[in-house]
């Protein structure tokens, strides 16, 4: 069975902001969702901003690491 690595509700920052032209800063996740591989993506809210975006687990890291 696959477990999460983030949960909803939980802030992260990304990785790869520039490679998407994504603005930097803090996100909340707000679910999580399966991906058409099997892994998990993360549904995701900028802390200032209205858009909500999908990524990968590998896009996104704690704020506190």
């Amino acid at each position: 069975m696959l477990t999460s690595k983030f949960k909803a509700g939980q802030v992260v920052f990304l990785n790869c902001p520039f490679e998407q032209r994504i603005r930097e800063g803090a996100y909340i996740i707000t679910k999580e969702v399966l991906g058409p591989d099997g892994d998990f993506m993360y549904c995701i809210k900028g802390v200032i901003e209205p858009c909500e975006r999908v990524v990968k687990a590998s896009q996104i890291k704690n704020v506190g690491h």
